[in-house]
């Protein structure tokens, strides 16, 4: 019997959804136990079951974190500041847009991580809503969220903490791997093929899909990924998140004991006041600490773990120009800067070469295109050479060129447009610009990933034909309008300049 309010039986007690038109929507599904109090810095605990249906309705609760609000231009342009559902330390719940209810129909499953680095985001973001990519794919679509910044990633094993916290400070890495064991033994009674699982994720979240293809215990849980403009391929050193972790119990005035009682406020505030060398804030992050990560995710080669994972890695062609505002910067404002980066003897240089390569652009995006392929191309670079040199499974690349029509296009092809598009999400107003050109891309780009979920290629009718990545062709799909092309090494002249002038991330 057909009914507006569904039901599925979960692990750990049955939950009560909405149909929208056709989607079954589950919002705040606990993956975990509690995360706050004596269980705070400690591996992610089990579910506690419920009686009863528990109502699925809601968004659940989002990380503790501070935000950019919208006085940034960037993050006014993806309204990064509305994050649905309340903040609380128990936030280890998902959410899941479905076509059918245990109906045996064993649809892909894709599990998306959030971006926002390893501090800030959730998966309740507008951006993120599943309902359109689970009814254009007839896919089940996963939005996560779990532990950030210092509550999820602080080394207090290296500050004085006990055997117990051994692990601490990759706590919210082990959150994405409980989710992934939820899904594993849950799914199917959404309609979804534990057995099919496609990982992805853009910016931070793609870091964190770089950290899980490195991860023995998250080996079998996912079988494709697809990674945008997040490529990692080194985590900082343990001494640093030390290093971290031991400002943060500065800025408390406090020891690990006291840290464990203070207000999750209190650890965001400090947090918050904390500054790195380059006067930007602090990130905890992920890093290797032989008890949960025991490598780095692309160095010195590309994982074991994940050698039969097909990938997908992908970033925008002005990604970067996200950390700048300076849109009136002019030519000598731009030399200055580029002499910063490389010397006065190769600043003109580099800026001819661009000038030469992208006829036409402004300053500002220049300077994007610069700080993007300075540290972007480097990594996607990078990650797909050693993916490829595995040998076990292809890894795929693409560019996304198209510009975002936000802010009268001033942005380019900036970070984050291509993640909306591939959830289908042409409609939000502001970086995509609800158009018939941005529909017509999250077609492409929607496309792209259910193909990958479903056969493990992410050749589909909307793109042409694409060459899996090798260092000796560097296939790379050019993503634009009219239409997508494949080309072959597109940045080979940009490629060689950095390798004169000393090609390094930034």
């Amino acid at each position: 019997m057909m009914t507006r309010f569904p039901v599925a039986k979960t692990s750990a007690g049955s939950v009560r959804g909405i149909d929208v038109d056709g989607v079954k929507r589950f919002l705040g599904i606990p993956y975990g136990g509690p995360t706050g109090g004596g269980n705070r810095l400690l591996p992610p605990q089990p579910v506690v079951p419920w009686s009863g249906t528990r109502s699925a309705y809601g968004y659940g609760c989002i990380a503790p974190q501070s935000f950019t609000g919208p006085g940034h231009p960037f993050a006014a342009l993806i309204d990064w500041d509305l994050h649905p559902g309340t903040m609380s330390e128990d936030c280890l719940n998902l959410n899941v847009w479905t076509p059918g209810v245990a109906d045996n129909a064993r649809r892909p499953v894709l599990v998306y991580f959030h971006g926002g680095g390893h501090s800030q985001g959730s998966g309740n973001h507008a951006l993120y809503i599943g309902d359109r990519l689970a009814r254009f794919g007839d896919v089940v679509v996963v939005t996560v969220n779990h532990r950030l910044g210092a509550l999820g990633y602080l080394n207090l094993e290296d500050v004085g903490g006990p055997s117990r916290f051994a692990g601490a400070g990759n706590c919210g890495t082990l959150d994405l791997v409980r989710s992934l064991e939820w899904v594993r033994d849950n799914i199917e009674a959404f309609g979804g093929d534990p057995r099919n699982v496609t990982i992805f994720g853009q910016s931070g979240g793609g870091r964190k899909v770089s950290t899980l293809l490195s991860l023995d215990r998250a080996r079998g849980l996912f079988h494709r990924a697809l990674i945008q403009s997040g490529s990692s391929i080194m985590h900082p050193s343990r001494d640093e998140m030390a290093r971290a972790a031991r400002r943060l119990l500065s800025e408390l005035n406090t020891d690990w004991h006291g840290l464990l009682q203070a207000s999750f406020e209190s650890i965001i505030d400090a947090q918050s006041r904390m500054g790195n060398a380059a006067g930007g804030p602090v990130e905890f992050r992920p890093y290797v600490d032989e008890v949960v990560l025991s490598r780095e995710p692309f160095a010195p080669d590309a994982p074991p773990a994940a050698a039969d994972v097909p990938l997908v890695i992908g970033y925008c062609l002005h990604d970067l120009s996200w950390k700048y505002s300076n849109f009136d910067l002019d030519s000598r404002g731009l030399q200055e800067w580029v002499s910063s980066l490389v010397g006065q003897e190769h600043a003109t240089h580099v800026i001819d070469t661009y000038g030469e390569e992208y006829p036409g652009l402004t300053p500002f995006l220049l300077q994007s295109l610069i700080a993007t392929d300075r540290d972007l191309l480097y990594r996607v670079t990078t990650q797909a050479e050693r993916k490829a040199a595995q040998g076990a499974a292809p890894v795929w690349v693409y560019r996304f060129d198209w510009w975002s029509p936000a802010f009268e296009g001033r942005f380019g092809a900036t970070h984050g447009l291509d993640m909306s598009l591939v959830f289908h999400n042409a409609h939000q107003p502001t970086i995509g610009g609800d158009r018939p050109e941005a529909r017509c891309l999250a077609d492409t780009m929607a496309s792209m990933l259910v193909s990958l979920a479903r056969t493990g290629s992410p050749v589909s009718a909307s793109l042409p034909d694409w060459p899996s990545y090798a260092r000796d062709r560097r296939h790379t799909m050019l993503i634009d309008l009219p239409a997508p092309r494949a080309t072959s090494d597109p940045s080979s002249r940009i490629r060689r300049l950095w390798e004169e002038v000393g090609w390094q991330p930034t």
